[in-house]
């Protein structure tokens, strides 16, 4: 063997084995550094440092601790104010979705309306109404649709853009400006620009918002979704005119007040109850009629006066219409019978679209808990909804994941139904699942507790209606 090899061989063997140690040492020494930092080492840092290495966590953590705090305290404050007591309502008595402070007179429908914007921002409700708002396709029915909280989410730009527009002298229509090819193109890329291209209902045309119900048994909450609805669409609006008999007749009506003020004499008592109120709103006019709107044969006209209410197919009295039958406000009871979806006018304004048998979306928040028979209502609602494609959306609140919130829920629920007009202890699930047991065609698609800062209390619920069952 060569030495001079040999020893070329033991300096290199010393050489590998140097640098082995030395990877081996520098792996080691990386490894411990890219381990996490134990409870120990997080002692021995620094407050300061910590607070800035943990920032981002304790700016969640605190946050959410804020909400919880603030609804928690929210909800006992609620319940202090009206106490349980004895002779509060019990479950059989029928509810109204009617808070007290709104069944006393106490506070306006609009005033209740305001109120309600804190509160839901903070629950996280606001988010799940923009979400169902952005759901509504085709025809859309809105069952309880109270103030009109979900309005200002839906998509109002095909309604917008293809109803004719009110005649600008007398009733009737004009023509929409636009030519059906102009309309067709502008459709094309509005659902281009929102990312709707290739969407479309199975068994309908369009995914847009087409047609609009809004259907509640009070009529002040109405009023208020009555003016949402002119400042979302106020191209629609008619603006009414006093003609010149009208304008005769008040002046023939202040003639004699007139003669009397400057006599200094009163006139009788039945010549000032006999006085005409005359009210813009046409829902101002059910509010403050004690008598049901007189009902018409004829098919719906446009209209912004409570003379040409009318009930369709015993769905109530038809309190607002405007769009040629696009955007329409019932004042009815749900639970008896939902109105059709509407026949509405082409947008050359000179012949009538057939009206659909089913609407394409069926909303309703928070009307389950407020309803004497939920079950029923349900029932209606299937009836309504176009099998197959059509949903229905709920949105709910009831019983939750925790029995010590049940068990609140339950203590408090006479003294909530006294001020608020609903159970909040309902089984909403519960209801759901025996109403698909039991209405023909019902069918559950999901049911999901969305916010867990409410501990369960909140359902979003989507209903569809199998076709070969209904």
């Amino acid at each position: 063997m060569d030495p001079t090899t040999g020893g070329d061989d033991d300096e290199g063997s010393k050489a590998g084995s140097t640098w082995s140690r030395s990877l081996h040492v520098s792996m080691r020494h990386q490894a411990a550094r890219s381990r996490p930092r134990s409870s120990k080492d997080d002692k021995a840092r620094p407050l300061s440092e910590l607070v800035q290495t943990y920032q981002k966590q304790l700016v969640v953590f605190g946050l959410g601790t804020a909400v919880m705090v603030a609804y928690i305290t929210m909800l006992i404050a609620g319940m202090a104010r009206d106490p349980c007591a004895d002779h509060h309502a019990h479950d059989g008595d029928v509810p109204t979705g009617r808070t007290l402070d709104l069944r006393s007179g106490k506070i306006s429908a609009a005033a209740f309306d305001r109120e309600q914007d804190w509160p839901e921002w903070l629950m996280g409700v606001t988010d799940l109404r923009k979400l169902m708002g952005g759901l509504c396709r085709g025809h859309v029915l809105e069952v309880a649709v109270g103030t009109g909280r979900n309005l200002e989410y839906v998509d109002w730009d095909e309604i917008r853009a293809s109803a004719p527009r009110p005649a600008a002298k007398g009733a009737g229509f004009e023509p929409n400006p636009k030519s059906l090819q102009e309309l067709d193109r502008e459709r094309v890329k509005r659902r281009m620009d929102k990312g709707k291209k290739g969407l479309t209902l199975p068994g309908d045309d369009a995914p847009e918002v087409v047609s609009f119900t809004g259907v509640d048994v009070s009529a002040d909450v109405l009023e208020v979704t009555w003016t949402k609805l002119k400042k979302e669409l106020p191209e629609l609006v008619p603006r009414r005119r006093k003609t010149r008999a009208r304008e005769e007749a008040d002046a023939q009506q202040q003639q004699p007040q007139q003669q009397q003020q400057q006599s200094g004499g009163e006139g009788p008592e039945e010549e000032k109850k006999a006085s005409p109120i005359r009210f813009r709103n046409p829902l101002k006019a059910l509010s403050a009629s004690k008598t049901p709107a007189p009902a018409a044969a004829q098919p719906p006209q446009e209209t912004t006066a409570p003379a040409a209410s009318e009930a369709a197919g015993g769905g109530g009295v038809l309190a607002a219409n405007i769009g040629s039958g696009r955007i329409r406000l019932f004042k009815a009871d749900a639970q008896s019978h939902l109105p059709p979806p509407p026949s509405i006018l082409a947008p050359d304004a000179r012949s009538a679209l057939p009206a659909p048998r089913h609407y394409d979306t069926v909303l309703q928040n928070f009307g389950l808990c407020s309803m004497a028979d939920p079950h029923r209502l349900l029932g209606e609602m299937a009836r309504v909804v176009r099998p197959g494609s059509g949903r229905i959306y709920l949105l709910e609140h009831g019983r939750g994941w925790y029995d010590w919130i049940n068990g609140l829920l339950d203590k408090f629920a006479p003294s909530h139904f006294e001020r608020y007009g609903c159970w909040w202890n309902r089984d909403i699930e519960d209801i759901v699942r025996r109403a698909q047991d039991e209405i023909p065609g019902l069918e559950v698609v999901r049911i999901e507790r969305p916010l867990w800062t409410q501990g369960g209390t909140m359902y979003w619920v989507e209903l569809k209606v199998n076709p070969s069952s209904s």
